[in-house]
């Protein structure tokens, strides 16, 4: 992802699934998990980040390793940086 020129196996896949998880949570929001303003890339970063520090949910489905990756960092409540 960070060097265009080098083509990340499933590289489409991942791109399309993150973009279909924030169209998702547009149309109907998520009850916690607020991803509007942000980019696609910057959530593969956290998804990554997340599943880095907790290899024990890299078997969940993917929809459950997405949102628990997301749960803090873009909680509704949280605050937006100014």
């Amino acid at each position: 992802m960070d060097n265009p020129q080098s083509p990340v196996e499933g590289g489409e896949y991942c791109l399309g699934y993150f973009s279909g998880f924030t169209d998702m949570l547009t149309m109907s929001p998520s009850p916690g998990i607020c991803v509007a303003d942000a980019r696609i890339g910057t959530l593969i970063r956290v998804y990554v980040a997340y599943m880095e520090k907790n290899p024990q949910h890299l078997d969940d489905h993917e929809i459950l390793g997405v949102a628990l990756a997301m749960k803090e960092p873009y909680s509704c409540t949280a605050r937006k940086p100014d």
